[in-house]
């Protein structure tokens, strides 16, 4: 969020919405609806998971205006997922250990 604040004071970057925005509103209240009349009880925990998606999609929509952006911050997202996956295989492959 400072990162974007800095560019647009700079003059970097200039504030428009993503092209995608519509879609991803419309999508966001369909799935709040949805909740709410299929799981009222947890509603809440699912509209929270879902705004996190949300908020991700609208700082990387907003935040990345170029292809040279867009390259890096589609490097540093296969970065961290190659880790995880990494991660995960090494834990998989583990012998159990008892504490």
């Amino acid at each position: 969020m400072f990162g974007i604040a800095v560019d647009l004071r700079l003059g970097n970057s200039r504030l428009r919405a993503a092209p995608q925005l519509p879609y991803i509103a419309l999508f966001f209240a369909w799935s709040v609806l949805t909740v709410l009349i299929r799981a009222p009880g947890t509603a809440l925990e699912h509209i929270i998971s879902l705004s996190i998606c949300v908020t991700l999609f609208l700082l990387i929509a907003q935040g990345v205006q170029s292809f040279r952006a867009l390259h890096l911050v589609a490097a540093g997202v296969l970065s961290m997922v190659l880790f995880v996956c990494t991660v995960g295989v090494e834990q998989g492959f583990a012998d159990l250990v008892a504490w």
